[in-house]
């Protein structure tokens, strides 16, 4: 009798801690879901965020273009410069890859918009590529920083921008950039760690598929970008 006591006293110890156990198991579970459904709707609450952020910021360029284009065409013309620019940089943020017509498409935006009063007698010449390779797919705002850089450091009397853009046999793209400076060297110390970025980007993007040559004189910069696609 009592051999057959304590055999039940055992297998109630052990089914009592079983069904702690599995107590225990449900709690954390239920815990880790609970975890699980806070973050999910943390992060949809901020995407929630991201999108009315730029949805505001539109409507606000769009509300001041309609307020200047009576009163300054070229104000109005950089507003929807910039508007497009903005658009363009939300929309590309995420992406991996881009038709080259939306490449051609910023850049031109770009000019726009930094064609301003600061230059006298500005020559800008953009020569982009055919219409059978705008659908070629390339990574996004490749070309943003050399086109700013022209536009940093060109004469602001009678400076000139040269920028091409060609696609040749065998998917290879080609990107020229030429600008004339004031009659001293390029800074090029002062934008060593931008290039040192592009440099790594370019790298990552296209690993032993970029060739970057950056060519300095006393009255000109110009970048040779050549890409394997």
């Amino acid at each position: 009798m009592f051999v057959f006591l304590r055999n039940i006293s055992f297998v109630a110890f052990f089914v009592i801690l079983k069904l702690y156990d599995d107590a225990i198991t449900r709690y954390r579970l239920e815990k880790e879901k609970l975890l699980l459904l806070h973050e999910k709707r943390r992060i949809e609450l901020d995407n929630l965020k991201s999108k009315i952020a730029p949805h505001f910021l539109f409507n606000n360029l769009n509300n001041l273009y309609h307020k200047v284009v009576a009163l300054s065409e070229p104000a109005s013309e950089q507003i929807q410069a910039t508007s497009a620019l903005l658009r363009e940089i939300f929309e590309e943020v995420d992406a991996t890859l881009v038709p080259l017509k939306k490449e051609i498409d910023f850049i031109n935006n770009l000019i726009l918009l930094e064609k301003d009063e600061r230059f006298t007698n500005l020559e800008i010449t953009f020569s982009g590529i055919g219409k059978e390779h705008e659908e070629i797919l390339i990574a996004p705002l490749l070309f943003e920083a050399f086109v700013s850089n022209a536009f940093k450091y060109v004469k602001r009397e009678n400076g000139y921008i040269v920028i091409d853009l060609k696609v040749e046999e065998q998917n290879t793209l080609h990107f020229n950039c030429e600008n004339n400076t004031e009659a001293r060297p390029m800074p090029v110390v002062s934008t060593k760690n931008g290039l040192l970025n592009i440099r790594k980007r370019l790298d990552l993007l296209y690993p032993n598929k970029n060739r970057l040559e950056i060519h300095t004189g006393e009255h000109f910069f110009r970048v040779d970008l050549t890409v394997k696609l």
